[in-house]
């Protein structure tokens, strides 16, 4: 099966440095196929024979603490899912301009319990729930909102990492070829 992993907090402001050849390199030796990354924040599609995300997360992310000397949130979701993921973006729907969506991608958990006023401080972004992902509407720059991980991770109590809707059709391609 397909699968995307997504890394938290990599090679941002000359922390956390990892080179994606050497993580190819390392991944596959610890068993995952056909490992392809996508710029240096940390997209990376592979195959495994897994079908267990959270195995699949524990494996990336003790790869990175063996290899890397690094503790690093991965959140790992299925080809499917990614795709379903997409298709049920709400603005979307709404025709919002490509460069105002956002997707921030919670670690695999319970449902999120849908509550009104978590997003209410985001304003003017806004930010809707979906199945493990809040898609999310930012009029101005990412950096300047409201609606960051670290206050979703404060609301829902798991890891999220955001990624801008270009990179998130990208990593569509990539597991589609």
């Amino acid at each position: 099966m397909k699968y995307v992993a997504l890394l938290r907090g990599i090679n941002v402001g000359g922390k956390n440095i990892i080179k994606m050849a050497e993580l190819r390199n390392a991944l596959e030796k610890d068993g995952l196929s056909q490992v392809a990354t996508y710029i240096q924040s940390g997209n990376i599609v592979f195959e495994s024979e897994s079908t267990s995300e959270n195995e699949l997360s524990q494996l990336i992310a003790e790869t990175i603490q063996k290899r890397f000397k690094l503790t690093i949130p991965v959140m790992v979701k299925s080809a499917s899912y990614w795709h379903e993921m997409i298709e049920k973006n709400p603005y979307l729907q709404e025709g919002i301009p490509i460069e105002q969506l956002l997707a921030s991608v919670a670690h695999s958990g319970e449902a999120f319990q849908q509550s009104t006023d978590v997003f209410a401080i985001g304003l003017p972004d806004e930010a809707q729930l979906g199945n493990e992902v809040i898609y999310l509407r930012c009029v101005g720059k990412y950096h300047l909102t409201k609606l960051t991980n670290a206050f979703f991770e404060k609301q829902f109590k798991r890891s999220f990492t955001t990624r801008n809707w270009k990179t998130v059709l990208k990593i569509a391609s990539m597991l589609d070829s």
